[in-house]
């Protein structure tokens, strides 16, 4: 998912980073989909439920029938058990939509342009390090500006040196 940054290899080219950002772009509006999906399936059993209840139940329980039945008991405990299955098959879905939604995030966050004011500080790191101002040298005759992604890579090069 997105582009992995080494500092010890060849940069990636802006048309690289480019389709990269697409993809990730694409992927994310996947997974807001899967979000509308499971709100709209919610609120159309919900209102098949609120229909259930009104039609059968209420006229069902307005009748008088003192003698608990099935049907009673499915119209009056229906909308729990929904709730209840609902509230877990939601919390297994959020699960599995939010871990890859953060990766999609960090991921199109770490292909974002440095800000002005943050390039002066990581062009200053290639005074410390060789193998920097190596790969910012490349960086330059490609004729792109550093991205993120970049930046915390060399940025973990110094604080591990």
């Amino acid at each position: 998912m997105g582009i992995t940054f080494d500092i010890q290899s060849i940069p990636p080219t802006a048309t690289d980073i480019a389709a990269a950002r697409e993809r990730l772009l694409q992927e994310k509006a996947v997974l807001d989909r899967l979000d509308w999906k499971l709100f709209f399936a919610m609120i159309m059993v919900m209102a098949a439920l609120l229909i259930l209840a009104l039609t059968v139940g209420r006229p069902l329980l307005e009748l008088g029938n003192s003698s608990p039945t099935i049907v009673t008991a499915l119209v009056l405990f229906t909308p729990y058990i929904v709730f209840w299955v609902f509230a877990i098959y939601g919390n297994i879905r959020q699960q599995r939509v939010d871990g890859p939604r953060k990766e999609v995030n960090n991921a199109i966050a770490s292909l974002a342009e440095l800000a002005p004011d943050e390039i002066a500080s990581v062009t200053a790191w290639s005074e410390r390090s060789v193998v920097i101002a190596a790969y910012q040298a490349l960086i330059a005759t490609q004729g792109r500006p550093l991205v993120q992604g970049e930046a915390d890579t060399m940025k973990h090069w110094l604080d591990v040196q």
